[in-house]
Parts: structure tokens; sequence; C-alpha cells
């Protein structure tokens, strides 16, 4: 966006601290995408054209996984920065900033829902890992995954994905209201819930360096 301290996307080579792939060149995994939601009128988006893969009522209406890295510098534009939204009620999103941690809050339209907070989940000025998951079965609870550990839902989250025919935006939402601040790497979709052996290993990339935190679970 042309706003904000990013005002282009530049390159993680050439030296421009008003690109956002300068300003995200020391990502989790290599480069990342830096967003600049801590100014007013962030505008910064990545836009992934609406897809049957990546529709909630066809690619995705059995189930999924969303995936990513964050780094949050805030909780972000207007004390709110999306991770990913796809339509106004599916997202996941960063907000409610307090003693320099934010909380992770995600959401699926389908026939009944709700929103789904993790208060205080993750730190700012810190890479952390954040999966958003559910299945189409029985019980429709959503798990919302934070370094490899399991948060889920008790609200009801019942019945079929709506209609969908929204673009994926990333690092904001359709208004440029609510820019994610920080950087976001190593975003993934995957068309089913994955389980927590596979969580764990897309976190570690695979691998067996562990690049989970520093300190503290898993």
């Amino acid at each position: 966006g042309a706003s904000g301290s990013n005002t282009s996307s530049g390159t993680c080579t050439a030296v421009d601290t008003a690109t956002a792939w300068y300003n995200g060149r020391n990502g989790k995994l290599n480069a990342s995408l830096d967003f600049d939601g801590g100014a007013a009128n962030a505008d910064d988006v990545v836009t992934v054209t609406d897809a049957n893969s990546l529709s909630f009522d066809s690619g995705l209406t059995n189930g999924f996984t969303f995936a990513a890295w964050v780094y949050p510098s805030s909780d972000g534009e207007a004390d709110v920065g999306k991770i990913f939204t796809k339509g106004s009620t599916n997202y996941c999103q960063t907000d409610s900033e307090s003693a320099s941690r934010v909380d992770i809050e995600c959401r699926v339209d389908l026939t009944t829902d709700a929103a789904f907070n993790v208060s205080s989940a993750i730190p700012i000025n810190q890479w952390s890992h954040i999966a958003f998951a559910w299945t189409n079965d029985a019980d429709d609870e959503v798990t919302i995954w934070i370094n490899g550990v399991a948060n889920t839902s008790t609200a009801t989250f019942a019945g079929d994905p709506a209609a969908d025919a929204n673009n994926l935006l990333i690092g904001n939402d359709s208004t440029g209201a609510n820019t994610f601040d920080g950087s976001i790497d190593d975003f993934r979709i995957f068309p089913y819930e994955l389980s927590a052996a596979q969580i764990r290993k897309i976190m570690n990339d695979g691998a067996g360096a562990r690049f989970g935190p520093a300190t503290g679970s898993p």
C-alpha cells in the first residue's frame, strides 16, 4: 500500500526501508513479509484471488488448517491485526495487547459459530507459530494451535461453511483498516485438519532442528 511505513513491495536484497520485503528480510525461515499496521491508515496486504481450492464451501468444506509464523510488533492497526481474512467472518487476528502479549482470535462462518479467542496467546517482538484448524464432523469444534499446543473451543461450531467467493487476504481485511503490525512467514493452507504430529512437523519445517520458542512449550 502507498501509505504507512511500507510504500511498496520491494525486494529482500535491495536496501529500502520503505518496502515490505526488505523490512521482512530476516524472517523465521529465510525472508518474510513485513506489514506496517503500527501506522495510521496502513494498508499492506497480500491478495490471493479466490479459487475453488481456497473456498470454505468447496475446497475447504470438509476441513482445513491455516498455519503461519507471526511476529507481531503490536496488536495491529486500530488494535486489531488481521493475519488472514476471507470475507468478514472467516479470519484469524491479533488484538487486545496487554503486558507485551496479544490475543489470537479466529472464526469460520458456519451455520452456528462464534469468535474463538485465546487470551494473551503470544508475545510481541517474537516469532510464534499459529495454526487454525477445523473438521466438518459431529462435534464441530475449532482449534487454535500456539507453538504446537492446542487450544480447543468450547462454543458450538455447527453446520456447513457459508457460501464463500471472497479473495484470501493475508495481513489485512477488505477495508484496509486492520493491518497486521509485524512480519508473517511460511503461510500455509491445508484442506484438512492436521494432527498434533503434523502441526509440530510443519512448525519444525520437517527437520530435526528445533525451530520453536527458545523457552517454554513445546
